[in-house]
């Protein structure tokens, strides 16, 4: 194994939702609210599996550019922010 460094941007490459809570331990907040979980293709050549940062997940367009951002997942029971990664779609002409 070696290390490999990639960049924040790539292409959606597939998506699914999930529209149920995931069985225990996963750790979501309440009330459940179905999110994306996309496959992407970084331009380095990876392809990596990762929540997509959307308020719609039907509104996610496959082959549309993402760009990796830093986000809440849940809030822990002490009441702070978990956060990972996640792919978020780019605005329309940026690059």
């Amino acid at each position: 194994m070696e290390n490999a460094e990639f960049g924040p941007k790539g292409r959606l490459w597939s998506c699914a939702i999930q529209n149920y809570p995931p069985p225990l331990p996963a750790r979501y907040d309440e009330p459940y609210t179905p999110y994306a979980v996309g496959v992407v293709d970084l331009e380095e050549g990876l392809r990596v599996v990762a929540r997509m940062s959307v308020d719609d997940p039907d509104s996610l367009q496959l082959d549309s550019e993402v760009e990796l951002t830093i986000e809440p997942i849940y809030r822990d029971d002490e009441g702070h922010d978990v956060t990972s990664w996640k792919f978020k779609p780019l605005e329309s002409g940026r690059s």
